[in-house]
Order: structure tokens, then sequence, then C-alpha cells
């Protein structure tokens, strides 16, 4: 895990520390009768999801979830919609469920954990652990890392949403068409971890808002699942579920070892 308090930067001199939006993926399997299972979870700021998929070496056979820590009072439903991932063939690429379903009608951080477990699986591995941590705004700049497995694979300096000082990536917006600039220029899974950090990015940005307040309304209409026309109109904000691990890195998925060990007496 990154060191506490994030990064130790400042915004300046009469500033305090500047905090930091942490995720964190953990993922195992077992080989349990003639299928594998695997189970997934995923935590930050504002979610806490788990999911549980079953495959027979070639496809999925099996998915189900729980809504653990959600934001708003549409999100519960939202796994349901990965049902129409069933059958699909285990692929590289953690972007491949694009192909299968239209991800505006799923949950975005339910249809990444999802598609992720399905890659890791694909690629033989029976366990997978990233930790991603962006800074706080200094201006329109901020900082992005990645570990896979307890190794740095990515650090990012962000300006204005485009990446700095790295390489052949320099000056690449992660916005709009960088799903697809990835999936096709990276090895699958260099471009699984460029996502997931991008993702975080994203969600990142939510720090900046005042979720609870009481002036409060979820915006982008049709973006998800739970902020579809119809869904929006009804969905309320769930106070008090956001959280801020930014000197808490220890806690994020503190609860889920023993389901993650498949075991069943575990929540």
């Amino acid at each position: 895990m990154y060191g506490s308090p994030c990064f130790n930067q400042r915004a300046d001199s009469s500033h305090s520390i500047m905090g930091c939006l942490r995720r964190k993926i953990r993922i195992n399997s077992r080989y349990y009768g003639d299928h594998w299972e695997f189970r997934g979870a995923l935590e930050d700021d504002m979610h806490h999801f788990r999911i549980w998929l079953h495959h027979d070496g070639r496809k999925l056979i099996r998915i189900g979830h729980t809504p653990v820590r959600i934001p708003l009072s549409t999100c519960p439903a939202a796994g349901n919609a990965l049902q129409e991932l069933m059958g699909m063939e285990l692929q590289h690429s953690s972007v491949a469920t694009h192909e299968k379903t239209n991800v505006r009608l799923q949950c975005t951080h339910l249809l990444d954990l999802a598609g992720l477990i399905l890659a890791v699986a694909a690629r033989g591995a029976s366990s997978c652990e990233y930790d991603m941590v962006v800074s706080d705004p200094n201006n329109s700049a901020q900082s992005a890392r990645l570990k896979r497995d307890g190794i740095e694979k990515i650090h990012w300096q962000l300006t204005e949403g485009r990446i700095q000082d790295a390489g052949e990536i320099s000056g690449i917006s992660i916005g709009s068409g960088f799903t697809a600039w990835a999936r096709d220029t990276m090895k699958p899974i260099d471009a699984e971890a460029a996502l997931l950090l991008r993702r975080t990015v994203f969600i990142s940005r939510g720090r900046q808002v005042e979720l609870d307040s009481p002036d409060y309304t979820p915006t982008r209409s049709g973006a998800c699942y739970a902020l579809q026309p119809g869904r929006i109109e009804r969905a309320t904000r769930r106070v008090g579920s956001s959280r801020d691990f930014s000197d808490k890195a220890g806690q994020l998925l503190a609860g889920v070892q023993a389901w993650l060990a498949f075991d069943e007496t575990a929540e």
C-alpha cells in the first residue's frame, strides 16, 4: 500500500496536506467440483461491491453480486443486468464485456469488476490484487499510481486529464477515446491496468462534490443503470455512505479476507 498521508503533497504553503482517492480490488479463486469459482471485491470512498462468478474453463456459467455500500437508492438492482454476460467466452481483455452488453445499461463499477475477473481467469491467474491512489487536484494537476500484486506498474502525472512526462504516452488524454486506444495499442494486461487507474481518476472527482448536501441531485442522465431515464428521477443519495481512506489505506476491504478465502461462514 502507498504511504500515508497521500503523496505528502501540499496545495500551497498555507494549506494542510492533501487527501486522495484510494481504490482497492482483490480477486481470488478455487476449483470447485467441475468448474472454477472466482470472487472479487472492490472498495473506494463511494463504493463497495462484491462479485462471484463461475466458469467452466471456456465460458461464464454463473454470476452474482452483493452491493455492500452504494451511493444511490437506484443502485441495488443494477447487478441483475450482469446476467446479460452469461455464456460469454473468457477473453484476456478486461473490456471484452463491452461487446456483450450496453455499458450504459450496467453499473459501471460492477461491469468493470466482472470484466477484470474474467480477464484474470482467461490468463490462468488464480488471484490478483490492485491498489490505486489518486491525489486531490492541485489546481489542475493530479498524481495517479497503480500497483498490481504489490508492485507499482503505473505512475502518471496528470494535468487537466492529460498524461505528462511518461515517454510515448505523454500528452495523451484519458478522456473520451482512451478505452479504445488502450485496448488497441497496449498488451491486454497493460491496458487493464491503465483503464483501472483511469477509472480511479474519474471516481476521485467525487471527492470535490458535497455528495451529502441537501441540494445534491444526481446528474448525467443515461450514464449508467442507476441514472437511466425513469430511474434518475427517483434516485436519492444514500447519505453517509462515503468514506475517506486518505490516511486509512489498511481499512480498504478489511472485512473481505474470509469471504475471499471461501469461508462459507463469512457474510
